[in-house]
């Protein structure tokens, strides 16, 4: 399919949430699919600087509000969206609760690994941890 190229510049910034910001923090995780979380604060956590762009009226510390709420956290049938991390990619995301079927196989096997998951070393690692445990 060809496209001219200010159909380009107009798909990518819809896809972007730049023209035309979402309305809520979920109507912006649901757009994208995901969001990555980044707790480190450089110049503002990744997620924050993202959805600060896309979500009309974007506060810092909505995304968190919106996965878990305020004080006290929202319970587990309140919630709307979860954290997952996501092992190949070294990234924390926010998936909306239709996600939370498919991370379930991949949750379930990682104890049968021989790796760091479920407090587990690597067969590499044992040495250290063995080190460690001495000391």
């Amino acid at each position: 399919m060809e496209i001219a190229r200010a159909q380009a510049g107009w798909l990518h910034r819809w896809a972007g949430l730049l023209d035309l910001p979402a309305s809520t923090v979920s109507d912006a995780r649901a757009h994208h699919g995901y969001i990555q979380i980044d707790p480190i604060n450089g110049c503002g956590r990744m997620h924050e600087l993202i959805e600060r762009n896309r979500v009309a009226g974007y506060r810092e510390g909505d995304r968190m509000w919106h996965l878990q709420g305020g004080d006290p956290p929202l319970a587990a049938e309140a919630r709307v969206a979860f954290e997952h991390h996501l092992p190949s990619t070294g990234s924390l995301v926010a998936f909306g609760l239709d996600a939370w079927p498919h991370p379930l196989a991949a949750m379930g096997a990682r104890p049968n690994r021989t790796s760091a998951w479920s407090d587990r070393l690597s067969p590499r690692q044992n040495p250290l941890g063995d080190w460690i445990r001495r000391k």
